[in-house]
């Protein structure tokens, strides 16, 4: 059965990783058919430093945590399907160079462009943070359809369902099958694509707040103000996905929904195997960080 814990993951290449309490597993899919899977610890912000968990703190370091997580886990898929290949995997320093790059280019497409873009115009500070949240909205959704086009995109986005698909029935706390999974949908209320959209608007809402001041002030303060801006969309999010969620929230958190159906993709039985690998290897690996006295038992592998 599901515990309190709210598990998640995030799609990666030809496989899945999904993070729990301590430990973090990827499944992947070799070209062979074959499955490697691996755990480890989840190194997470606010386990390191407790005080990082308070409300509207908690939501920028588990930001940062799913960043970091996230590119580990599509380094060690990246790396399986080079040496599967026979090709030597990259550096980690070229690996962090490249971190860097897209963080840096994220940065840039969707915080700095936005609000340049819009320098010439001149008006009431909230009409043109309202222009501003939309230009981003549509320059993301761009985003999002332009690189969909990629058949290994597709792939990636097939597995995003499939990760859906296992942790909802696992929280709703039926079995640990394909059969079992197929009962369910690939949209979750507690995917990064919702958050993303959540922080979106929010960012309308904050940046409203602090006016339209010149682009020398006004884009270090969006930066500034992705600290609050993830703080806030965290704890509604966290709300949405609880049983005392109210309507109001649902609306809220529509428009991310409504996202993961560009995000997702109805996933084939051998992806659904892959993310139920991921699952159990997370599973058993914290069974055993709480009984240290049983035997550790091998990752699971196989077709």
């Amino acid at each position: 059965m599901a515990g309190k814990f709210h598990y998640g993951g995030q799609a990666i290449i030809e496989g899945v990783m999904i993070r729990g309490r301590k430990k973090v597993a990827c499944a992947v899919r070799r070209p062979d058919g074959s499955l490697v899977v691996r755990t480890e610890a989840a190194r997470s912000l606010a386990q390191a430093h407790p005080w990082l968990r308070l409300s509207f703190l908690r939501g920028t370091p588990a930001l940062i945590d799913s960043l970091l997580m996230g590119f580990r886990a599509l380094v060690y898929s990246a790396d399986v399907a080079m040496e599967a290949e026979g090709v030597k995997p990259p550096s980690r320093l070229w690996y962090a160079f490249t971190f860097v790059v897209a963080l840096a280019a994220g940065v840039l497409l969707f915080v700095i462009l936005p609000s340049l873009a819009l320098q010439p115009l001149a008006g009431n500070s909230l009409l043109m943070n309202l222009l501003e949240g939309l230009l981003r909205l549509l320059i993301f959704l761009g985003y999002i359809l332009i690189v969909s086009r990629s058949a290994n995109i597709r792939r990636i986005f097939e597995y995003h369902g499939a990760e859906h698909m296992v942790v909802n029935a696992f929280e709703s706390g039926r079995e640990i099958s394909p059969e079992a999974a197929k009962d369910f949908s690939t949209i979750h209320v507690r995917c990064g694509s919702s958050f993303i959209m959540l922080v979106i608007f929010i960012a309308i809402l904050v940046h409203a707040v602090a006016g339209w001041p010149a682009w020398y002030i006004r884009i270090p303060l969006r930066l500034l103000l992705i600290v609050p801006i993830a703080g806030i969309s965290y704890e509604i999010m966290k709300l949405a996905a609880s049983p005392r969620a109210s309507r109001l929230t649902a609306v809220i958190t529509a428009p991310g929904l409504w996202l993961q159906r560009l995000t997702t993709r109805p996933p084939s039985e051998e992806q659904i195997a892959v993310a139920i690998a991921s699952l159990q290897a997370l599973l058993q690996a914290e069974e055993e960080e709480e009984s240290p006295q049983a035997a550790p038992a091998e990752a699971p592998r196989g077709r």
